[in-house]
């Protein structure tokens, strides 16, 4: 694949250009629940919607697969940014780990990230 007359190679790790070194791509992994951090304004919400997180609850019993919830490390804490619903639901049926994407940043980061995601399933409270 050729990218503005770089080479450019996709693995299942990697981003690699000639001109830069290996850029790591966050992946998902599993993390403990009890690490993740709701607080500190990161979710934007007025109020959880119920009726999602047992919809997912359920699905998740039955086995459906989730995308990773999002979080931002900033060397100690782990803030979510998003996927609220997920975490709740996953908790709700005594999972005590989930699929999340890590990404490097602060607190601040989760914020403004959350209330772009959250932006388009706002209701009007919200």
């Amino acid at each position: 694949m050729t990218v503005n007359s770089q080479q450019s190679t996709v693995n299942s790790q990697q981003l690699v250009t000639e001109k830069s070194s290996p850029i790591e791509k966050p992946f998902p992994e599993s993390l403990p629940i009890t690490l993740i951090r709701r607080d500190g304004g990161t979710q934007p919400r007025v109020a959880i919607n119920q009726t999602t997180v047992e919809e997912y609850a359920d699905d998740m019993r039955e086995g459906a697969s989730f995308p990773p919830v999002l979080l931002f490390n900033d060397g100690t804490q782990h803030w979510l940014a998003d996927g609220i619903d997920r975490v709740l639901a996953a908790e709700s049926i005594g999972l005590k780990e989930i699929a999340a994407e890590v990404r490097q940043g602060t607190q601040r980061d989760a914020v403004l990230y959350s209330c772009g995601a959250a932006r388009d399933s706002r209701t009007a409270a919200d």
